[in-house]
């Protein structure tokens, strides 16, 4: 194992000819705190978790650190490959020790050339999303329960109650809808340990995302209930999502 990271659809390894500094990790990120201390009264009110009942993250920020192996093609055409497709641009990024999840972010980068005959350096900073990503969909890791559920004047109900068919992580889903006809398809969404109990009724084909319909299974209990009725067929896309 090279320890290598993939960047988009590029290697380091084998694609850029980079050799780590060692073991490849992303930097964990940091709380969103509300702290209020309040004057004439020991301690704090921490109230960072007051809106959402869950911690939130600021973004990753960190780097990586690669040598250029010599003797492959000269240093600064290597630069120059590299830094047009990395420097400053969105991509994703996928560890070789972690391949099920990517993270997604901004990268941008630095050289250190060597006059001594030793390995050219790079660092690569990223700012990235605080979460990473499955590889999979919701339809496609698990489509028995999030894939072609269809009504025909009838009700679905799908308890959600599997730490791996939701992630540990809050993640808001989107709703995809065919076959919408008649007084079109509501969905209800009760989540028990975040006090949401959401209904739409929608009345077209197309994708809807509400905010404020959140699945999670933090407790890693019975914590969602999704209930479908009406007329049309609705797919349950979203990502698992992990620190």
């Amino acid at each position: 194992m090279y320890h290598s990271v993939t960047f988009g659809s590029m290697n380091s390894f084998s694609d850029w000819h980079l050799v780590p500094d060692g073991r490849q990790v992303i930097e964990m990120p940091e709380m969103k705190t509300t702290i209020v201390d309040i004057p004439g009264s020991s301690g704090i009110l921490d109230l960072s978790e007051s809106l959402t009942h869950y911690p939130i993250y600021k973004n990753r920020t960190g780097s990586l650190n690669f040598h250029v192996i010599n003797d492959i093609e000269p240093w600064h055409i290597t630069c120059s490959r590299i830094a047009n497709y990395l420097h400053g641009k969105q991509q994703t990024l996928i560890l070789e020790d972690d391949p099920d999840y990517y993270y997604q972010g901004r990268m941008t980068m630095s050289w250190k050339p060597s006059n001594d005959g030793k390995w050219p350096s790079v660092e690569i900073k990223y700012d990235l999303d605080p979460y990473k990503y499955y590889y999979q969909t919701s339809i496609e890791e698990c489509p028995e329960l999030y894939k072609n559920i269809s009504v025909n004047n009838t009700t679905k109900v799908i308890d959600l109650s599997d730490e791996w068919s939701i992630g540990s992580v809050p993640v808001v889903p989107e709703f995809i809808l065919t076959g919408v006809s008649g007084s079109g398809t509501t969905i209800r969404l009760v989540n028990y340990e975040l006090g949401i109990d959401k209904t739409v009724t929608i009345n077209s084909n197309g994708t809807r995302k509400y905010y404020d319909m959140v699945i999670s299974n933090i407790s890693g209990g019975n914590t969602c209930r999704i209930t479908i009725s009406g007329k049309g067929t609705v797919n349950i896309v979203f990502r698992r999502m992990s620190l």
